[in-house]
């Protein structure tokens, strides 16, 4: 086939389309005309995006139709063509009829400025709906001699009529509209409002919105904070990085100041908490080599390479904050975590000793300190620790569990136990101080007692193998040979035990 009949068979291919085009129009017209009511309203609805100016004469009288649904339809689809000679028909459906609502918003499509003063009209209207649209409209037109009108409307009682206000003083952009958009953004009761005068800032741009758009950064609802956000993004004045990253809009404050560490910093921290340990790494990363005097990238950096197992690593960094800032007890108390894991205990105690020193009143770094005495043997000088930790805080139930595992190793079964229900009574369901008050009682010889502390173990956790076998030896000790047997059994199916024809421990 040449070229030139293709091009033939194109042209005839396009006329066959805008042939059936507009007898399809012609049938939506037959059909307003003369269909029933739902059938009228569909065709008013169909001819808004195929009709054309074609469908502007039938549209207008059926804006007299006796069916609101069909009179609605044709107001919405005048307002989608957009040809003038609907602009008289609509202001009068606007002022007269109860169709209001979509007059106003097709008014607002059409975009002629000889519609200012019947929307301004209609933002006096008893219907909230007619008032929020009348005030959409006139952000459409974006005229700004709609500005007086829109102030005034942004008093009005209904929160919906406000928002739409405030949007469209965005809008039109006037920089009159700094100082009510920043009062509806800060103090307005409405949550809605209060985002939609954000974005409303944002839009305008102007300097002057800047303060009221911090503020908005701390408002209750994460929808207008997210707003704040994104306006103060939008302006790009890089002053805002700094108040951005301390109400923790990282990323927005990054997106201003990408040479901001502090704000790299927390993006690591937000990493960080979301169990994203390799993607803080890498920000704590971006933040030394911004500034490597950031002595809080890298502790933090240690945190998340501790709780990835790659202690050596971390305390490499806990070493670089402390020689940035030796007094960072934080930076000192995390190295005694990370030296704990590694079985590093006499290290961990001096690295603990020196967060004690600066934070005396830290009952963490004291029960931390205890339990590395602990792993060294230190027993007395745990249970010291302990009581410290006790001391500045009664109610801390580990502290408490832990004093009572260093007494049973001096012998103190008693003193164990009574420290065993400290901690229970603080947290009843601490399985791990039912756990060791049992073995405490079953070392005193009460086996009684020790079955009912392990039945605590396994109600709380019916998967620890490890108590099913202790409960068992309970059991064994008390004659309650197929008892203890089912206990075993359980405990051999939950891998505590040796399966049968293993030995025993």
């Amino acid at each position: 086939m040449t070229k030139r009949m293709i091009m033939l068979v194109a042209i005839i291919l396009g006329a066959a389309a805008g042939t059936a085009l507009a007898d399809e129009v012609d049938d939506l017209i037959l059909d307003l005309k003369y269909g029933q009511a739902d059938l009228r309203a569909k065709a008013a609805h169909s001819l808004g995006g195929t009709g054309g100016q074609k469908a502007v004469d039938p549209l207008i009288v059926a804006l007299e139709d006796d069916v609101r649904q069909v009179r609605s339809a044709a107001a919405a689809s005048l307002g989608r063509i957009r040809d003038p000679r609907a602009f008289e028909p609509l202001v009068k459906a606007l002022r007269e009829s109860d169709i209001k609502e979509e007059a106003a918003r097709s008014l607002g499509e059409i975009g002629d400025l000889r519609a200012l003063g019947p929307l301004a009209d209609a933002l006096k209207d008893g219907d909230p709906r007619v008032r929020g649209a009348a005030a959409e409209a006139l952000g459409d037109i974006g005229d700004p001699k709609a500005f007086p009108h829109l102030v005034e409307a942004v008093k009005d009682e209904e929160p919906s009529v406000r928002l739409k206000a405030a949007r469209s003083l965005g809008a039109i952009g006037d920089p009159g509209a700094m100082e009510p958009l920043a009062y509806l953004a800060t103090r307005d009761g409405d949550a809605g409002v209060r985002a939609a005068a954000v974005g409303a800032l944002g839009d305008i741009s102007y300097p002057a919105a800047i303060d009221p758009l911090i503020r908005a950064l701390w408002d209750g609802d994460p929808t207008v904070r997210r707003a704040a956000s994104l306006a103060l993004v939008r302006i790009g004045d890089p002053r805002a990085a700094g108040p951005l990253a301390e109400a923790r809009q990282y990323e927005a404050a990054i997106a201003l100041d990408p040479n901001s560490s502090s704000a790299w910093v927390g993006k690591g921290l937000s990493l960080y908490e979301g169990g994203r340990y390799e993607e803080a790494i890498a920000a704590y990363d971006v933040a030394i080599a911004l500034n490597p005097g950031e002595a809080q990238a890298w502790n933090n950096r240690g945190v998340a390479l501790r709780d990835l197992g790659r202690y050596e690593e971390a305390v490499g960094s806990y070493d670089r904050a402390i020689a940035l800032e030796p007094d960072y007890s934080h930076a000192w108390y995390n190295k005694g975590i990370a030296l704990d894991e590694m079985g590093g205990y006499e290290e961990a105690v001096r690295a603990y000793d020196a967060a004690i020193a600066l934070e005396p009143d830290d009952a963490n770094a004291w029960n931390n300190r205890g339990v590395a005495l602990y792993h060294l043997g230190r027993y007395k000088e745990a249970v010291q620790a302990y009581d410290e930790a006790i001391g500045l805080d009664p109610d801390y139930a580990r502290a408490w569990n832990n004093r009572g595992v260093s007494l049973y190793y001096l012998g103190n079964y008693q003193e164990a136990i009574l420290a065993y229900e400290k901690a229970i009574a603080l947290l009843p369901d601490y399985a791990h101080a039912w756990s060791n008050k049992g073995l405490a009682l079953a070392a005193l010889g009460d086996y009684e007692e020790a079955v009912l502390a392990y039945d605590e173990v396994v109600r709380i956790r019916p998967e620890e193998g490890e108590a099913w076998k202790s409960r068992g030896l309970a059991l064994q000790a008390l004659g309650r040979v197929s008892e203890a047997e089912a206990s075993f059994e359980r405990g051999r199916r939950l891998g505590a035990l040796p399966t049968a024809g293993g030995e025993e421990a």
